[in-house]
């Protein structure tokens, strides 16, 4: 089979994931800031996992549902999350979750301010799940590849060379192999390993409220936060009163229409790239962006 990547549309999170990944100091919670909370449901991964969990999880393009996006999910994801209780008035109200949300709403809590933040989906967006973090995961690999193979070349210029345990024979040629499931599951857990930076308590700690839903503008001054399974309306959405709303909601793939078949070709794109349990035989990135690059250098 042929297998498309799609990064039409590639956000430039390299230099907001650097400076966000390096704030692990200062932790504090101000006055007027509550912790965030769910009831005891945590993600399982499967097979113990509800149907309607898993189901979930690939809607969120996390998939397998293995334990390693259990945890992270558990962290940028919560179940039955439950919303704080909204302060009178913000400062500053941020619709998205990704690189732009976490750190302006982060550093103008850390400044003083009161900020809060609401995620759609995934906290940490795309240069935590489908990004930033894995891609680096992959190259790491792919670079170790390289120079594998490199030295299992007989009179390479490294002058390394192989030779069994139970033989004193020398400079033996030998073929490199790679276990595609073992790099997948390696990224997954590197991943759910730096989640917590970006979850919800990290947020939390820092004096940020987390909200879980869609932002929806109601006037210059309010929105309300619509959350998952409810209506805009429902009287049972919080309303965040804000001073000033900062709208980092990202981008997505762009999948081009009018191309003689695209549709019927197994293509996939950055968002469940990384759910990838094979190596494609055969492989076209479409893009030029920064993880179309990324990954035309790994695969």
């Amino acid at each position: 089979a042929r297998w498309f990547i799609l990064s039409i549309l590639a956000p430039k999170a390299s230099q907001s994931f650097c400076i966000r990944h390096s704030l692990v100091l200062g932790h504090r919670l101000r006055s007027g800031h509550a912790n965030m909370s769910s009831n005891d449901a945590t993600w399982q991964p499967s097979p113990t996992a509800k149907p309607e969990d898993e189901a979930l999880a690939k809607s969120l393009s996390i998939w397998p549902l293995d334990q390693n996006n259990a945890n992270l999910l558990n962290e940028v994801r919560h179940l039955n999350y439950v919303n704080p209780e909204p302060l009178e008035e913000y400062d500053l109200v941020v619709i998205g979750a990704g690189a732009g949300g976490l750190v302006s709403s982060r550093q103008a809590a850390r400044r003083g301010a009161k900020g809060c933040m609401i995620s759609a989906e995934l906290a940490g967006g795309d240069c935590l799940n489908a990004g930033c973090v894995p891609s680096k995961a992959l190259l790491r690999c792919a670079k170790m590849i390289r120079e594998a193979k490199k030295a299992a070349r007989l009179n390479n210029e490294f002058g390394i060379s192989f030779s069994p345990k139970s033989s004193n024979e020398k400079n033996v040629e030998v073929d490199v192999k790679v276990d595609f499931p073992q790099i997948m599951q390696r990224m997954r857990q590197l991943r759910a390993q730096i989640a917590p930076i970006d979850g919800h308590d990290r947020g939390s700690s820092l004096g940020t409220h987390t909200f879980q839903g869609f932002g929806v503008f109601t006037s210059p001054s309010t929105i309300e936060v619509v959350e998952h399974g409810k209506s805009v309306g429902d009287p049972s959405n919080p309303t965040l009163k804000f001073r000033k709303a900062v709208i980092a909601t990202g981008g997505r793939p762009y999948v081009p229409e009018g191309i003689p078949g695209l549709k019927e070709a197994p293509y996939t794109t950055n968002l469940n790239l990384f759910n990838l349990e094979q190596l494609p035989k055969r492989m076209v990135i479409w893009g030029a962006g920064i993880v179309a690059l990324e990954m035309a250098q790994a695969f």
